[in-house]
C-alpha cells in the first residue's frame, strides 16, 4: 500500500526545520559553527521572531515532530514479515552511510570558512577526530569528548543529529515488535513511560553524582525514551489504519472492528507522552522546550488529518516528490552548509542590501546539495539488498 500523502508531510517537515534553522543562525551558535557564527547580525531578534512566528509557534519543532510520527508510521510498515536481523541491518544501512558523510562534510565546510574568514588555524587533531567518531556514530550524547579545538566549543558537531540518535534507538525497539500488535506497541510505550519518569526519582537520589558517565547515559536514555513514546504514536496509527482496509498488501494482521477501541490505543500512548513530558518538566535543566506539547501536538493533529485524506490523495507533483526523497539528506547537511553559504554570501558587497535573495540563494543550494548527497551516497545505500 502507498502514502502518497506522507511525502508531502515529509516535504513540509523538512522545508520548516531548515527554515527554522537558517533564519534563526546567530552567535549563540558558536560552539557548533565557530567564531563564523558571528557573522550572523543582519537581523534584529524581533525580525526573527516575526519571520519564524516565534510567538505563536516553533516551526523546527512542529517540523521534527512530523518527523517522528512519519518515521513511526512507516518503520512499523517495513517492520512487518522482516526477521529482527534484517530488518535492523537495513535500517541502520539506511542512516549510518549519511550520518556519517554529513558529519564529515559539515567538519570540513565549518573548518575551512572559519579559515577563510576568521583566520583559525587549518588544523586537525585527535580530540577533533574523537568527535567525528562519535557524533558519525550518534553516540557523542554518550560519550561526550572533550575538544580542544579553536572553533568547536562542544562535543556536539551537529546539534541536530539528536534527532537520529534517538531514531537508532527506536530501530532496537522495534525489534521487540514483529507483527502489527496494537498491545505490544501500547506496552512498550507505558514501559518507555516508566524509564523516562523514574529519571525524575534519579535525579533527586543519591546516585545521580556517583558517577557522571553513568548519569549522562541514563539521562540519555530518559530523553531519548520520551521521544520514542511520541513516535510510536505514528506506529498506532499505521496500525489501526492498516486494521480498516484489511489484507490489501497481503500482509498478516488481525482483523478488529473499526470502533473506538482501535482508537483507544494511540490515545492511551498520547496520555503516556503527556505523563512523560510532565514529570521530566520538573527537572529544571532537562532539554525539553517549555512549548514541546503545543507544537507536538499541532503536529499529530497535522498528521492525523493527512493520513484520514491519504485515500483522496492520488498524485505527488514532482517537485514534492523530489523534496520529499531528499528530506533526509537536507535534513542531514542543511544546518552546517546552510551556515557555511550564509556566510559566503554575506561577505559579497553588492547581496548585502537583498537579504530576500541571500536566504533565497541558501535554501537553494541545500536542496542541490542534499539532493547530490541523496543520489551518491543515500540512494545507493538503501538499494543494498539484505535477506
Amino acid at each position: 500500500m502507498k502514502f502518497p500523502v506522507l511525502d508531502y508531510i515529509r516535504a513540509i517537515a523538512v522545508i520548516l526545520v531548515t527554515y527554522y534553522h537558517v533564519i534563526t543562525y546567530g552567535p549563540h551558535a558558536s560552539s557548533f559553527l565557530g567564531p563564523i557564527a558571528d557573522f550572523f547580525d543582519v537581523l534584529s531578534f524581533n525580525e526573527i521572531v516575526s519571520l519564524v512566528l516565534g510567538n505563536v509557534l516553533n516551526l523546527g519543532g512542529i517540523g521534527v515532530s512530523l518527523f517522528f510520527l512519519v518515521s513511526g508510521f512507516l518503520i512499523m510498515k517495513s517492520r512487518v514479515g522482516k526477521t529482527v536481523g534484517s530488518f535492523i541491518i537495513r535500517r541502520l544501512i539506511r542512516i549510518y552511510p549519511i550520518a556519517i558523510a554529513g558529519v564529515i562534510f559539515s567538519f570540513l565546510f565549518i573548518v575551512l570558512i572559519n579559515h577563510y574568514y576568521c583566520e583559525t588555524p587549518l588544523t586537525v587533531n585527535l580530540e577533533d577526530l574523537v568527535a567525528i567518531l562519535t557524533n558519525s556514530l550518534l553516540i557523542n550524547g554518550l560519550i561526550p569528548t572533550k575538544m580542544d579545538s579553536p572553533i568547536f566549543g562542544s562535543s556536539t558537531i551537529m546539534p541536530t543529529y539528536w534527532f537520529l540518535a534517538v531514531i537508532v534507538k527506536y530501530y532496537l525497539v522495534m525489534c521487540f515488535v514483529s507483527t502489527l500488535n496494537k498491545e505490544r506497541i501500547l506496552t512498550i510505550a507505558l514501559l518507555l513511560m516508566l524509564v523516562s519518569s523514574s529519571y525524575y526519582l534519579f535525579r533527586t537520589s543519591n546516585f545521580y553524582n556517583f558517577s557522571p558517565i553513568c548519569s549522562r547515559i541514563i539521562s540519555d536514555i530518559a530523553f531519548s525514551s520520551h521521544h520514542i513514546i511520541f513516535i510510536l504514536i505514528g506506529s498506532s496509527i499505521y496500525i489501526n489504519y492498516r486494521t480498516r482496509l484489511g489484507n490489501s498488501d497481503n500482509e498478516k494482521i488481525q482483523s478488529i472492528k473499526t470502533s473506538f477501541s482501535d482508537c483507544i490505543y494511540p490515545i492511551l500512548i498520547v496520555f503516556a507522552f503527556i505523563t512523560s513530558f510532565y514529570t521530566l518538566k520538573k527537572i529544571p535543566d532537562f532539554p525539553l522546550p517549555a512549548d514541546m506539547l503545543k507544537n507536538y501536538f499541532l503536529s499529530l493533529l497535522i498528521f492525523v488529518v493527512c493520513v484520514v485524506c491519504n485515500r483522496h490523495v492520488t498524485k505527488v507533483c514532482g517537485v514534492v516528490r523530489l523534496v520529499s526523497n531528499t528530506s533526509f539528506s537536507v535534513y542531514v547537511l542543511h544546518y552546517a552548509f546552510g551556515a557555511c553559504i550564509l556566510v559566503v554570501l554575506l561577505n559579497i558587497d553588492f547581496l548585502r542590501n537583498y537579504l530576500f535573495l541571500i536566504y533565497l540563494i541558501t535554501f537553494t543550494l541545500i536542496g542541490l546539495c542534499g539532493y547530490f548527497l541523496y543520489k551518491f551516497i543515500e540512494q545507493p545505500a538503501g538499494s543494498i539488498k539484505v535477506k
